[in-house]
């Protein structure tokens, strides 16, 4: 997809309320994430998470429209993507919008 298309594509509002289901979904499983065991996320990783999820859910809207430029930058993503590939690219960037090294 070229430039202009991608960016057609995070401004589409349709796409934008299906990032935000998968904001809210993932917002939803990180809230409840365990931290600090073996495979879990660390504290600092954890609170970082945790904050992007309160934020989430308090205005999934906003976060899936910050959101929407990123999902639809992964050049796989299109306006044709299954909503598995959606979900699966919103869980792989939450951590850089969260702040997480």
């Amino acid at each position: 997809m070229t430039l202009t298309e991608q960016y057609t594509l995070a401004s589409d509002d349709a796409f934008i309320g299906k990032v935000m289901i998968c904001v809210a979904k993932a917002a939803i499983a990180i809230s409840g994430e365990a931290c600090g065991g073996a495979g879990q996320p660390t504290n600092a990783t954890h609170a970082k998470r945790a904050a992007w999820a309160l934020e989430a859910l308090a205005a999934p809207r906003t976060m899936a429209e910050k959101m929407a430029v990123g999902v639809a930058a992964n050049g796989t993503i299109t306006g044709a993507s299954s909503d598995s590939d959606i979900e699966w690219t919103v869980n792989s960037i939450i951590d850089d919008y969260a702040g997480v090294d």
